[in-house]
């Protein structure tokens, strides 16, 4: 499935709420200051802990063979973008899934434009 979703499609949630198997949960953190490494980042760790039950020390991130980082020891699976001021956490039980977020301020090109460049 592909969607685009603005700032304004996402409701504030304080803490992770009950995720089914056949559901995924979008977090959206619209100032993000984080590390270079976004799933090393206290946030997200947090998140993906409340998840699992447990507390945010144990989460051991591991990258799988092309860089898609996963929770070790764990049936739960995630992805994540972010954009210099802005991040987008996905998470789903038993989905594989990929997020990409991009900046408003991106310059669009057309697809000849690209074409040409490549």
């Amino acid at each position: 499935m592909i969607a685009a979703l603005a700032e304004k499609d996402f409701t504030p949630a304080a803490a992770a709420q009950p995720l089914s198997e056949q559901e995924f949960h979008l977090w959206f953190f619209p100032r993000w200051e984080g590390l270079s490494d976004a799933a090393e980042a206290l946030p997200v760790r947090a998140l993906l802990a409340a998840y699992l039950d447990r507390c945010a020390d144990a989460i051991r991130i591991e990258r799988g063979e092309h860089g898609k980082p996963r929770v070790a020891d764990a049936r739960l699976e995630f992805n994540l973008s972010h954009t210099s001021d802005a991040l987008l956490l996905g998470v789903s039980r038993n989905l594989p899934l990929g997020v990409d977020l991009e900046s408003a301020q991106r310059h669009v090109r057309s697809a000849s434009e690209l074409a040409r460049r490549f």
